[in-house]
């Protein structure tokens, strides 16, 4: 069993193989440009079935939306409003990136200017465009459906943004059918995570503050989901691991421990 301990700025992680070669791991922010182009004035809405993006209407919102075992986001927008226009491609940008989180998220949208969807649109308190609004995992009906404020504009601020909202949402129900965001306990054993556990072929922990606003941890442990042979979960600086390898959030250290 090989350990690697990987201590960033922002958190600490380290892989634990049973039986296989431990191959380095990257934890990298990709730079996302966001095109500046505004785009013609669409004669239809602004989403197609190739996007990752459900398309909703006065006939299928209810079904689409409410009793799902996921938390759907929802942008209300206007064909003909320039910052619909401008926000569309990061939108569907955004989904399409988190297509392996689809198990914890959806994303759909409703055009507020087809006529046959002035009566939810008014429902739904809409006034502003684009609006998000968040609906929790089994919502029933639209008293379930927050709006966000501080409304993210980039693919950045979405993804902190509906990672908090995953978080507030696991923390308040924990759900078992998602990965786990709960912090391990102090003094659990790393060897414990992965007892009984056969097709596990690699453990990560990831160190940081729970107070972290950036939600790295959480993003690491979502985007594990799609890997059945890789367990990444969550711990704090003041674990037992952390404490006697002295790792800390001031430079990289990688240690290596053969048993």
């Amino acid at each position: 069993l090989n350990f690697i301990d990987i201590n960033t700025r922002i958190c600490l992680a380290f892989l634990c193989a049973m039986d296989k070669i431990v191959v380095p791991f990257l934890l990298l922010t990709l730079p996302l440009t966001q095109s500046r182009n505004v785009e013609k004035v669409p004669s239809e809405g602004l989403f197609t079935e190739e996007d990752k993006v459900d398309i909703l209407s006065q006939t299928n919102f209810d079904t689409t939306i409410y009793n799902q075992p996921v938390l759907y986001i929802v942008l209300y927008y206007n064909r003909w409003c320039g910052h619909c226009i401008s926000f569309a491609p990061t939108y569907k940008q955004f989904a399409e990136q988190m297509a392996d989180w689809s198990n914890v998220i959806k994303f759909a949208a409703i055009d507020c200017a087809d006529d046959d969807n002035d009566d939810l649109c008014a429902d739904h308190s809409i006034e502003l465009f684009p609006s998000l609004k968040y609906f929790p995992v089994k919502s029933s009906s639209v008293k379930d459906g927050v709006f966000i404020e501080d409304h993210p504009r980039t693919i950045d601020q979405l993804s902190t943004k509906l990672t908090e909202l995953i978080v507030k949402e696991y923390k308040l129900k924990q759900h078992t059918e998602w990965p786990n965001l709960n912090y391990i306990e102090e003094n659990t054993a790393v060897e414990s995570l992965y007892q009984n556990e056969e097709e596990l072929n690699y453990v990560v922990i990831v160190f940081q503050n729970p107070e972290s606003k950036e939600f790295l941890g959480e993003q690491l442990v979502l985007d594990s989901m799609k890997y059945k042979n890789i367990l990444v979960r969550l711990a704090t600086p003041q674990h037992q691991y952390a404490k006697q390898k002295q790792l800390n959030n001031t430079k990289a250290s990688t240690n290596h421990l053969n048993p």
